[in-house]
This record gives structure tokens, C-alpha cells and sequence, in this order.
């Protein structure tokens, strides 16, 4: 009998998109000057390869682990090697659908809570400049909804150097309450405390 493991949809995903990286840069030598250039070209080839559901399906999705309330988690390091300004609207619809079923009404009539997990790895004030206009579009639909009083905590992992610089980009959009429900983790601690969070 074969003791491999059995690859989840999400593993054939991201094992894909090393693929597809690593074909590009082979026949593509990294960039100094043209860098931005070269990731779209990279972002096209992966969109061609995958499908868009596929992509956001691996990086944006609900875990819970038994006797734990629903987590939802969002992977920048994998969003950020597709990411496109024409699929921005799929992206907010994806998160927004899973906060919907997440937060609707439970049998007995409760509301469902919910954490998220925010794997921010690659993400710098030039990624926060370039998709400015996702994260303030997010912000906008979220601040109009009563989902965030049902997040108990938000997690960020990978936390940027830069990541008060980063905040005050968009403060004047953030939910009053979001700011006490955060967590952060810079690189060293969010490598102990991912591995903890998949257990």
C-alpha cells in the first residue's frame, strides 16, 4: 500500500505556481529595473496556467480545526503572486462570500463568530501602494456591514517592518474596533506560531 500523502486541491495549487515560477525565472533572469514589469508578466502566466477560482480558492479560505470557532485565513504570499487590478472584484467577492456564510444567523439563533488570520509575507508600502485601491474598496464594503463585530480576533503573520507607515495609508478607513482586535507577529515569532495554527 503507497504511504504518500494525497495532495489537497490547495497543494496542487501552490506546488503549480512554484512550477510556473520557476520555469519564468529561468528563462527570465530576475530584474533589477524592470522588477514590476516582470511580476506581471509572471502574474499573466500563472493566470493562464490556473484558473482564477482555483488561485483565490488556495489563498483566501475557512479552516477549523474540531472544538475551535471558524478561522478564516488570507494568504498574501500566495495572493500577491497572481494579483491583478482586473481581478480585484473576484477577490473582494471571495472574502466577502465567506464572511457572509460565516456571520449568518445559527440554528438557535445566534450570530457566529469568527477569527482571521492574515499571513502578510512579501507585503511592503510598495504592495500596499499598488493595491491601494482593493484595500480601501474592502474597507468601504466591510465598514457598511456588521461583520467585523463578529471577528473576536484578528491575527497578522509576517508582520512588515513598515507596518505603521503602512496602517496610516489607510487608518481613516479602518473599523473603529478593528485596531484592539489586532494581533501582530513579526517573521520570527509568526513562524513558530503558524506551524501552531495548522496543528
Amino acid at each position: 500500500m503507497s504511504t504518500d500523502i494525497i495532495a489537497t486541491p490547495k497543494d496542487r495549487v501552490l506546488s503549480r505556481i512554484q512550477e510556473i515560477k520557476a520555469e519564468f525565472y529561468e528563462t527570465n533572469k530576475k530584474s533589477v529595473f524592470f522588477k514590476k514589469t516582470q511580476k506581471q508578466e509572471l502574474a499573466n502566466r500563472i493566470i493562464q496556467e490556473l484558473s482564477i477560482s482555483e488561485l483565490i480558492d488556495a489563498s483566501i479560505y475557512i479552516f477549523s480545526p474540531p472544538n475551535t470557532q471558524t478561522r478564516i485565513y488570507v494568504d498574501y504570499s500566495v495572493i500577491k503572486m497572481y494579483i491583478q487590478a482586473n481581478i480585484y472584484e473576484q477577490i473582494l467577492e471571495k472574502l466577502i462570500s465567506i464572511l457572509t456564510s460565516t456571520c449568518k444567523n445559527t440554528a438557535d439563533g445566534s450570530d457566529q463568530t469568527y477569527e482571521i488570520h492574515i499571513n502578510l509575507e512579501g507585503f511592503t508600502i510598495t504592495s500596499a501602494e499598488r493595491h491601494k485601491v482593493i484595500i480601501e474598496q474592502f474597507c468601504q464594503r466591510m465598514n457598511n456591514t456588521h461583520y467585523f463585530d463578529y471577528m473576536q480576533i484578528m491575527y497578522i503573520y509576517n508582520t512588515p517592518t513598515m507596518i505603521d507607515t503602512i496602517s496610516s495609508f489607510f487608518s481613516y478607513l479602518l473599523h473603529p474596533d478593528i485596531k484592539k482586535k489586532m494581533v501582530k507577529y513579526d517573521k520570527a515569532e509568526s513562524e513558530v506560531k503558524m506551524a501552531q495554527l495548522f496543528v
